[in-house]
């Protein structure tokens, strides 16, 4: 992994490429004076090519070559324009020595081949006692593989003749730098069994030129060095790691790193080769964005082709860790989506947008944003961070009715919405003037009270009821309720506004006929209400005589007005007695008043002359002395008849 050496973290893609040039077996032990032993120079992996010309170099004092074969190579047939051996043969340079074997050649079908397979074959024969590293430089003077005319860009590994002290074998061995970044090869450090102490490692790099690589080394207790000591035990291991780091201004071109790992005498050298490529910057602004639950933002996110670096850039994001209703995307002008394409031409600039986006769910916390921007092996990350923070809203409907009879009472809905919070918010009401006022509660449905607690999660809402109540003892006037809700150093509130009205009266009771009437009498009750207040008043209008209501109607009374009303009460059906008569009016059970009026006389209704009985008594008399009369003169008749 490589990282930018921008203001925000960036990581490149190790841009290795994926050939490798090896010699095989990678170790041989040692053997008696004058034996031989081959060895092969093989390729894997690499890309396709169509010529070879590479060097083996070894100590000359421990082992020699004495010949190379091409037999079998992975071309099937090879024209060979170098066959040089201890600097003697075909092809020779003039860097050609004793302990080298040069092998040149080229495909002779002209077609080029790919993958794995054999280059050459050497054959040495040993001429002392030691140890002899079989190693391939990677300058292109002794490391060349080609496709019609043009570097094919590899790894180079090395073998060992011998029983080495200890080893140190770089991975990868080869690096694609992008220019203004940095890759890093592994190294790592192997004890033989009776080797213990410290090697001293150095980097140094060639060509030197301005504004090339830096090569830097770490280890488990330093970093950015040139040299670093490892400490190795028998037959432990123990690593380290270089960093080839480039600037914006790094030539586009081909470089080598010299490790030199040293311990007294001893002394082994590796090389790690080293190719700039063009690249691209990304970069976040700003990299961090704060925005509360709920709530969205942006990032420009700008990308810079450097050194001529020309293509198309995929542009994606991450968050972590996810959380609800965090989300993400990208714009540009041609894209919208999770991830975008933008198209960088040689030294130019392009742009996206990142937004971030939240909901009242999202809780509140540090996120991360990974913008990744991708091209072939390249591959860059800025990070933006992303901070959410919480609060909570509190709303209110208007209090119903904002203006009641003393001993009503109004109410408003409030809501609680969290925004990203976890914790509890405490409400607490005041009234005031607090002289007679109201009193004024926070609830739901289970309690409620002057201070009441709530506890809340993200996107959680809450319903709760303020409630102001009064009594018939309550003083009329305006009162202003204060309700604050409060968590830590939030704080939210509201204001409302009620009117107690005082409660109606009764000025007279007074009764037409006066003083008595008969039972079975109309009379007439005049009821004379004031309403001093401000409030329109609906009350039960009631007419007692004594305990018994005699008369009610429902009745409307406008404030400040005052009116008699005047009841109809039948007595029929009452009986004869003296009772005081009074009234009352009622709002339910909210508020009433009562007035009290005359005692009042019901007196018996006198029995007429002329009744129902008299007249019947009378109607049967005359009608037996009218019988009577008939029969007399019947019987007069009747004796004048017979004389």
């Amino acid at each position: 992994m490589m990282l930018s050496l921008s203001s925000v973290p960036s990581l490149v893609r190790p841009a290795y490429a994926s050939g490798q040039l090896f010699i095989s077996p990678a170790s041989q032990p040692s053997l008696p004076m004058g034996s031989t032993f081959d060895v092969q120079v093989n390729v894997s992996s690499m890309d396709p090519f169509d010529t070879w010309d590479i060097t083996v170099k070894t100590n000359a004092s421990v082992i020699i070559p004495i010949s190379i074969s091409v037999t079998g190579n992975i071309f099937g047939s090879a024209t060979e324009f170098t066959n040089c051996v201890n600097g003697v043969g075909t092809g020779c340079s003039i860097s050609d020595t004793l302990g080298d074997a040069h092998s040149g050649a080229t495909s002779s079908s002209g077609f080029p081949r790919s993958g794995s397979g054999l280059l050459f074959t050497i054959t040495y024969q040993v001429v002392g006692g030691g140890l002899s590293y079989l190693s391939i430089s990677p300058d292109s003077s002794s490391n060349t593989i080609l496709f019609q005319g043009n570097q094919v860009f590899h790894g180079t590994s090395e073998a060992v003749y011998g029983t080495p002290s200890y080893t140190i074998v770089a991975q990868p061995a080869f690096l694609l730098v992008p220019v203004d970044s940095f890759s890093i090869s592994f190294l790592t450090l192997t004890a033989s069994p009776s080797f213990s102490g410290n090697v001293n490692v150095t980097a140094s790099i060639s060509p030197v030129v301005a504004n090339g690589p830096t090569p830097l080394l770490d280890n488990l207790t330093h970093t950015g060095l040139t040299s670093v000591l490892v400490s190795l035990t028998p037959g432990g291991t123990n690593l380290a790691t270089l960093n080839v780091t480039t600037t914006p201004s790094t030539p586009l071109q081909a470089f080598t790193v010299t490790l030199n790992a040293t311990s007294g005498s001893l002394k082994h050298a590796i090389f790690v080769s080293v190719n700039v490529i063009p690249s691209f910057r990304l970069n976040a602004s700003p990299t961090s964005l704060t925005i509360l639950a709920g709530g969205s933002s942006t990032s420009s996110i700008t990308l810079d082709s450097l050194a001529g670096f020309t293509g198309n850039v995929n542009v994606t994001a991450t968050v972590l860790p996810p959380a609800p209703g965090l989300s993400i995307s990208l714009k540009n002008a041609s894209f919208t989506g999770s991830s975008v394409i933008v198209a960088l031409s040689a030294d130019g600039t392009n742009s996206a947008t990142l937004n971030v986006t939240t909901t009242a769910a999202t809780p509140a916390g540090f996120y991360g944003v990974f913008v990744t921007g991708t091209s072939g092996l390249l591959f860059r990350t800025a990070i933006v961070l992303v901070s959410v923070t919480f609060d909570f809203t509190m709303t209110h409907s208007a209090i119903a009715p904002s203006a009641f009879i003393a001993g009503g009472s109004a109410t408003s809905t409030i809501t609680l919405n969290s925004l990203g919070m976890i914790g509890t918010v405490t409400l607490a009401t005041s009234v005031s003037p607090s002289a007679g006022a109201p009193s004024a509660v926070v609830g739901d449905s289970s309690s409620s009270g002057t201070s009441f607690v709530v506890n809340l999660t993200p996107g959680l809402v809450r319903t709760l009821t303020l409630t102001v109540s009064s009594t018939s003892s309550t003083a009329p006037g305006a009162y202003t309720v204060d309700v604050t809700a409060t968590s830590g150093a939030l704080t939210k509130s509201f204001q409302v506004s009620v009117t107690v009205s005082a409660i109606p009266t009764i000025s007279s009771v007074t009764v037409s006929p006066t003083v008595t009437a008969t039972v079975g009498q109309k009379v007439t009750v005049t009821v004379t209400v004031v309403n001093s207040g401000s409030v329109t008043a609906n009350f039960t209008l009631r007419v007692k005589w004594g305990s018994v209501t005699v008369v009610e109607e429902n009745e409307t009374l406008g404030p400040g007005q005052t009116y008699p009303y005047r009841l109809s009460w039948d007595t029929t059906g009452s009986g004869a007695a003296t009772n005081t008569v009074s009234a009352e009016i009622q709002q339910q059970s909210v508020w009433s008043s009562s007035g009290t009026g005359p005692s009042y006389t019901l007196a018996a209704a006198s029995t007429p002359f002329f009744n129902t009985t008299t007249i019947a008594v009378i109607g049967a008399v005359v009608a037996a002395v009218i019988l009577l009369s008939i029969l007399l003169v019947l019987r007069r008749r009747r004796a004048t008849s017979s004389a």
